[in-house]
């Protein structure tokens, strides 16, 4: 844990560096690698939490909008006890934004910047942005049958804001489900 987050020291972590690794658990499981299916199933809970989680507290959960988060706080302070819900992290990380529906206007409002609805924070037009690093571990989620991940793609295929050129500048990041 080495992102700070609200005045605190070491309380967070980047969900894209664990995007990158559940992908590479995922792929280790695909290969063969025995043991490897069960770990990767549950890292990739993660990535599938952070898509829907809101569906089924539209004003606190876990928003999809910020899924692909640059850095999440998952303790109060550096010496605490890690968080136990998704929610919890989210609530700490992003409390301007508890109580706000997912996409709303008030919810843009309230981000850093501007964005159009349906768009994720995090560089979303970029073919390297947050939302295209998220992209792999999330269609390893679907292919490894981990619970909701086929509503948690369908969630993601369908925003309106992507990147346009993946297979010219970063065809790495464009991995869909197999199935």
């Amino acid at each position: 844990m080495i992102y700070p987050s609200h005045g605190e020291k070491r309380v967070g972590v980047g969900p894209w560096q664990q995007d990158f690794f559940a992908w590479s658990v995922s792929n280790a499981a695909n290969l063969g690698f025995e043991g490897y299916d069960e770990f990767a199933q549950w890292l990739l809970e993660f990535q599938v939490g952070r898509m829907v989680n809101w569906v089924n507290d539209k004003e606190n959960g876990f928003c999809w909008i910020v899924a692909a988060t640059y850095s999440l706080q998952i303790r109060p302070h550096q010496n605490g006890p890690e968080y136990r819900t998704l929610d919890e992290a989210y609530q700490a990380s992003m409390p301007e934004l508890v109580g706000l529906a997912c996409d709303s206007q008030e919810f843009r409002n309230r981000l850093s910047q501007r964005y159009e609805k349906g768009e994720m924070t995090g560089y979303a037009h970029s073919t390297t942005g947050f939302p295209s690093n998220f992209q792999p571990a999330l269609a390893a989620s679907v292919d490894m049958n981990v619970e909701d991940a086929a509503t948690a793609w369908q969630i993601f295929d369908d925003r309106p804001v992507k990147p346009r050129r993946y297979n010219v500048v970063a065809p790495q990041f464009a991995i869909m489900p197999r199935q």
